[in-house]
Parts: C-alpha cells; sequence; structure tokens
C-alpha cells in the first residue's frame, strides 16, 4: 500500500505440470469414425484404439497492477490498471503408438484495465465493473486447418487463429 488510496500488487508464480492424456486412434477410420470418435466424449462407445501419452509443461507467470480508489459521500470508484506476462513450455514426448510430438513454447504479454463504481448502504455494497484486456503478444495456436482419413477424404475447417481479436471487454 502505497497511501490509502493507492496500491501496487506483484504476482509470480511457477507451476510444472505432467499431464496424462488418453485418446482414441481415429487415424485408421473413415471420417464418419472421426465424428462418432468426437461423440465418445459425450459417453459414446468408439471403438478405437487407446493412445497414452504423458506431455510436461512448465509455465511462468507474473502480474503487475496498480489499485486507485476514491471514496466520496457513499459511492466508491476504483480503477485498475496492469500487466501480466505468461510462458509455457511444454517439452516433445512419443505416445504410446510410437508418434512423435513436437515440443512447443506459448507466450501472452496483456494490458489490462477495470473500472468499477460501488455504493454503500449500510450493510450491503452492491457494484458494477467493466474490464478491458489487450493482448500486446501472444503465440499463434500451431493447429492442423485439415485431416485427410484413411481413405483419402479430407476434412477441411477454420483455423482459431484466423480473425481472432486481441481485445477483450467485459
Amino acid at each position: 500500500i502505497i497511501n490509502g488510496n493507492v496500491s501496487l500488487e506483484a504476482i509470480v508464480g511457477y507451476t510444472r505440470i505432467n499431464k496424462s492424456h488418453k485418446r482414441k486412434d481415429v487415424q485408421q477410420h473413415d471420417v464418419g469414425a472421426i465424428a462418432i470418435g468426437a461423440l465418445n466424449v459425450l459417453g459414446g462407445d468408439f471403438n478405437g484404439t487407446d493412445i497414452t501419452s504423458s506431455p510436461k509443461s512448465d509455465v511462468l507467470f507474473g502480474a503487475l497492477h496498480a489499485n486507485l480508489r476514491y471514496f466520496h459521500e457513499g459511492f466508491g470508484f476504483s480503477l485498475r490498471p496492469g500487466i501480466s506476462h505468461l510462458e509455457e513450455k511444454q517439452k516433445g514426448f512419443t505416445e504410446s503408438n510410437q508418434h512423435k510430438v513436437d515440443g512447443f513454447k506459448m507466450k501472452l504479454t496483456q494490458a489490462s484495465v477495470r473500472a468499477q463504481i460501488c455504493a454503500s448502504l449500510n450493510a450491503v455494497q452492491p457494484y458494477i465493473f467493466a474490464e478491458y484486456q489487450h493482448d500486446i503478444s501472444s503465440t499463434k495456436a500451431r493447429v492442423q486447418d485439415s485431416v485427410e482419413s484413411a481413405q483419402g477424404v479430407a476434412v477441411n475447417y477454420k483455423s482459431p487463429n484466423d480473425g481472432r481479436s486481441k481485445r477483450t471487454l467485459m
């Protein structure tokens, strides 16, 4: 706390993630089987081969925010500008079917500002806020934009990177 109306907040974090994945092999089946495999997530019964893997990731996170507050005649006004940064590095791994998956690095730096107004009504303090976030820099997701079945039928889909906005208003 700098004074009664201004404070700074700094957060730093690290985690190591050891995942355990299990999926069905749909490469050996036709496009219809791929759709059935997707339904398996909802509890269907798809008889593909089980493939397991154990990817590992290191995640580093940091953020710095200022909290600015002002109170006047039963109302509170606050502003919270800040910046945050996240980096994840996943090591390459080999699935149980010997398919090698490359490692990757992902980074995201984001600026944000939150504005809030509250009213002090004895024991109750209703409030409303709006928050804006802007991606200063980010790593685009590496995704395929098509899959070809064993019978040579191609299924195309839109990449999530196309038309992605760097701005979020909540």
